[in-house]
């Protein structure tokens, strides 16, 4: 019995990659890869009625199944990169990004039954058919990025970015996302004024940035209505919408304020670290939320539901403890604290307060960077989630 049924999986991938670098001129540099990833799959099945003991007109009556898969996934970036110093005053660093990416999938299921033996277990071969299917798929991506970081006298720092994102997933209309971003930081251990702190200090810096990021909705063309077969009605196929055409779906966007330091006491044997961050996230990605079946739809794929901000800190502490030639102790302590709430979200939609707090501690001690032995500290409590309506009506749910 065993030896009349099988299942057999082969699987291919073939991979290539090439990368170009060229010096322009001594402070231009334009770099570029490509890579392609391909992929196959076959998979033959099948089970002998000896197997389920159904009867021969039973569609698990010697069931044969064959499956393909391909995939093709190709990648390319460009870059070109501008670093100049002007008498140890200027310096200036510009990049330029390019990148694309395009994949394509397809795929093939047969399953039949009634087969004479395993030997002919082929749907051509005059066998039932009992499912056939197929399908296609492809995505595509495109990104652009800027970025210009200027330093001034080693000692204030200024950077920008604006970052282009085309996604195939979203609508025509909403498709093209633009995400800048902004930063500025002062190396105080440079200023002439702290020359006497040099035996002691190796760094002070403090650092704030304002920024934009992007996310889009998985999946190929996520924004496309769909259509699927239902029997059939008066002697004739009968399709139906089963997906909503979803042309205003938009990216969630965040925006993220930083503010940092950096210190380090006694050439790295002390170090601190700090950081505060505020980020507001709009139009909310929700993945399949339920619509009143009176629209003609169960679900809809994607949603655009609301709005969250997440706040919190984080301080770390590094020290050296012993250190010797061959022989070094260290230990860290770190101190976070998380709060996400969910700020606005629709009328219709029910809530669950998964809002929560939390505070965790780290402490280790380290040998050669070999032996690390942690404790974790986290306490978590329950917070309010507010609830604002769409028409501007203002409420709190504990």
């Amino acid at each position: 019995m065993a030896n009349e049924s099988y299942k057999n999986t082969m699987s291919r991938d073939s991979r290539a990659n090439f990368r170009i670098d060229y010096k322009i001129l001594p402070y231009l540099t334009y770099s570029a890869y490509a890579s392609l990833k391909m992929s196959t799959t076959t998979t033959d099945k099948f089970l002998p009625q000896v197997a389920t003991g159904v009867a021969w007109t039973s569609e698990y009556a010697n069931q044969s199944t064959a499956a393909s898969s391909e995939s093709l996934t190709l990648q390319t970036e460009n870059k070109l990169i501008f670093n100049k110093n002007w008498k140890d005053k200027h310096n200036l660093i510009a990049t330029a990004v390019f990148r694309t990416t395009q994949a394509t999938s397809s795929s093939a299921t047969s399953t039949s039954y009634g087969n004479a033996s395993s030997g002919l277990a082929d749907p051509i071969t005059g066998s039932s058919v009992y499912s056939l299917g197929s399908g296609e798929s492809e995505a595509r991506s495109i990104s652009g990025t800027g970025l210009i970081n200027y330093t001034l006298l080693d000692r204030y720092v200024f950077h920008t970015s604006a970052t282009m994102d085309a996604n195939s997933a979203m609508g025509k209309s909403e498709r093209l996302g633009i995400f800048p971003t902004v930063g500025i930081s002062w190396n105080m251990q440079n200023e002439p004024f702290m020359k006497n702190t040099e035996d002691w200090l190796d760094e002070i810096k403090l650092r704030f940035s304002i920024g934009q990021s992007g996310n889009a909705p998985k999946g190929t063309a996520a924004y496309y209505g769909a259509y699927s077969s239902r029997g059939e009605y008066m002697d004739m196929s009968a399709i139906y919408p089963s997906r909503m055409q979803l042309n205003n779906l938009k990216w969630e966007t965040s925006t993220e304020y930083n503010l940092g330091g950096d210190f380090s006491f006694f050439h790295g044997k002390l170090r601190l670290t700090f950081e505060w961050y505020n980020k507001y996230i709009k139009d909310l990605l929700q993945k399949e939320p339920k619509m009143p079946t009176t629209t003609g739809f169960s679900k809809n794929k994607w949603y655009n539901s609301g709005r969250m901000e997440n706040k919190g800190w984080e301080a770390r502490i590094d020290g050296v403890l012993y250190e010797k030639k061959d022989w070094r102790v260290s230990a860290y302590v770190n101190l976070s604290r998380n709060t996400n709430e969910i700020t606005e979200l629709p009328e219709t939609m029910n809530p669950e307060p998964y809002t929560f707090k939390m505070v965790s501690m780290l402490f280790a001690l380290k040998r050669d960077a070999r032996l690390v032995l942690s404790m974790v500290i986290v306490t978590k409590e329950s917070t309010k989630i507010r609830r604002l309506l769409m028409h501007g009506i203002k409420r709190e749910m504990l």
